[in-house]
């Protein structure tokens, strides 16, 4: 009870990282998630030279390099390639999992003696090993594929002090040998802040120099949003962040993918960030090298990254809420968003995520495919940039936003609300992870319906004492005007009889639907004065189990020539 009271009061603290951080936002240097550890291979790391790959984040697992007996010897290959790298002038991070057949019946370490000698074989592997400037603690410790025995328990606040007796012999430990080295705690997959504020109450910040995240779970339009939650934490307002995992799955938008995450990396305050994996490894993620050691166009994207916007101060550059922007150094802009033409001054030379030139005449913003445009001078947007008319008046994913704890929505034109027993009311920032079962990122619920779900991807309506909790999103007209609707519902396979859509107008019913799979409304538009409310309510079709929903809701001002009128039918 005590640690969910404090995590509410942090939450209404409102503490924003713009606000807070310690250091300057700058371009993060970047790193690579290599496997030498596994298997090492002198190719790939001479492809890598070509990018250059300067930073590596890898391990020498525990049980190579502690022998019988406590005897460390670090001669095998497995156990040598730091040094190899530091022949060659590069560096890397270490990260450390705490498993040894020797110790705990080869489970993730918890008792005194094995927690003791996990520290020891952290502070012996930077002993060896000069170029190591970091140590990671535990990989995705909040999940379950890296952890066994008594530390898997769905007990988080269990897990987490498993976590902080672990992250506290290496700090101890690691800070004797080298008081220099940076030990990175949380280690964590997402960006769960629940769990995190659990390891704080523990006491992690005092053996923690800087923030580890692996971001899988948060597209980058969202990264800044959700890092700003995290960053209400007392403990992590100003605490240095490095995303020390992030990739994709899809090839043909990954160079824009590295991009996009690297700009709200920078706005956020994240200063070190290591593409995952460095080379194919099986799991389908989209390497930075191929096979053969050749640089992937994700590997172009990352040089270009590297070369143009490392170290570099940066500041957003967002002129509506569905185009986004970083500006390094003031010359050099990173725009993305959702499509409409542009023409830019002369003085700019436009590239591709991969650092390809553009041509200057047929320049079009895409909500995948950043442009990067260089200057030798200053750039000012308002000056020299300028955009078609946005069409877009709504949109449900990039308008999703955080409110504090006890606070009123901002007034915007889009609202997410509940509607519950006929009373509407305010939706609450959930933090993530602070309980099994709920999803790994900040999120929107309330505490009175706690299987009530919206994000900017899904959403999941709920019911108490038989009545149902439906969310609602809604758009208030600021001029008079017809507006295009183009929204979709895609029902999980999961749910037992499907949702049910009703849309008002005011007070109107004009539409209502039973989803039992999916629903896309297109080429209809409807007539709103000024003032007026267009509300989507989403409920459960008679119960609410299995009911989670990919949702997806645009609005805009441009009206198709094959368009109809939404009417009541």
């Amino acid at each position: 009870m005590y640690r969910i009271m404090r995590l509410a009061v942090a939450l209404v603290l409102g503490v924003w990282g713009s606000q807070g951080l310690a250091q300057p936002k700058v371009g993060p240097s970047l790193a690579v998630a290599a496997n030498f550890s596994q298997g090492w291979r002198p190719d790939i790391l001479d492809g890598t030279a070509a990018i250059p790959v300067l930073d590596f984040r890898d391990t020498v697992h525990w049980n190579v390099v502690e022998k019988e007996g406590g005897r460390f010897d670090f001669r095998s290959w497995r156990a040598a390639f730091p040094g190899i790298l530091r022949a060659r002038d590069l560096d890397m991070s270490l990260f450390v999992n705490a498993f040894h057949p020797a110790y705990d019946g080869g489970d993730t370490a918890y008792t005194e003696a094995a927690v003791a000698a996990f520290g020891t074989y952290a502070a012996r592997t930077v002993a060896q090993y000069s170029n190591i400037r970091s140590v990671e603690v535990g990989n995705e410790f909040n999940g379950n594929d890296f952890v066994s025995g008594p530390v898997r328990t769905p007990d988080l606040e269990a897990r987490a002090g498993y976590f902080v007796a672990l992250l506290k012999s290496v700090y101890r430990q690691v800070k004797a040998v080298n008081p220099d080295i940076r030990i990175v705690g949380g280690g964590v997959h997402s960006i769960p802040v629940g769990y995190l504020a659990m390891t704080y109450d523990k006491g992690a910040a005092a053996y923690t120099d800087a923030l580890a995240l692996h971001t899988y779970d948060t597209p980058p339009e969202h990264l800044l949003r959700q890092i700003n939650v995290l960053r209400r934490l007392p403990e992590a307002k100003s605490v240095p962040i490095e995303v020390t995992e992030f990739g994709t799955l899809n090839a043909a938008r990954a160079p824009g993918f590295l991009l996009r995450n690297y700009c709200q990396m920078a706005l956020s305050g994240v200063d070190r960030a290591v593409w995952y994996p460095m080379h194919p490894r099986g799991d389908g993620l989209v390497p930075v090298v191929d096979d053969a050691g050749a640089p992937t166009q994700t590997g172009l994207a990352y040089k270009f990254a590297q070369l143009e916007f490392a170290g570099l101060p940066v500041e957003a550059f967002n002129p509506d809420p569905f185009t986004y922007g970083c500006l390094f150094d003031r010359r050099k802009l990173v725009i993305w968003g959702e499509p409409r033409t542009l023409r830019v001054s002369p003085s700019l030379s436009a590239f591709t995520a991969t650092g390809l030139a553009v041509d200057q005449d047929e320049l079009a913003l895409s909500a995948t495919e950043p442009l990067i445009f260089l200057s030798e001078h200053p750039i000012d947007p308002t000056r020299d940039l300028y955009f078609a008319p946005q069409p877009l008046r709504a949109d449900s994913y990039h308008q999703l936003e955080f409110p504090l704890s006890g606070s009123a929505p901002d007034q915007t034109d889009w609202q997410n609300s509940i509607l519950f027993d006929r009373t509407e009311r305010p939706l609450q920032t959930m933090p993530g992870q602070e309980r099994q079962g709920v999803p790994w990122v900040p999120y929107l619920g309330h505490a009175d319906f706690p299987d009530l779900r919206l994000t900017a991807e899904f959403l999941v309506p709920t019911q108490k004492d038989g009545k149902d909790v439906t969310v609602v999103q809604s758009y208030t007209a600021p001029q008079s005007g017809p507006v295009a609707i183009d929204a979709q519902w895609k029902v999980s396979e999961r749910s037992e009889d499907g949702i049910r859509l009703t849309i008002f107008h005011n007070e109107t019913l004009v539409m209502e639907r039973e989803i039992t799979d999916s629903l896309h409304i297109r080429n209809q538009h409807i007539l709103l004065d000024s003032g007026d409310r267009l509300r989507f309510v989403i409920g459960p079709n008679g119960n609410p189990w299995g009911d989670y929903t990919e949702h997806r809701i645009r609005l805009s001002g441009e009206i198709p020539d094959q368009s109809r009128l939404l009417t009541a039918e």
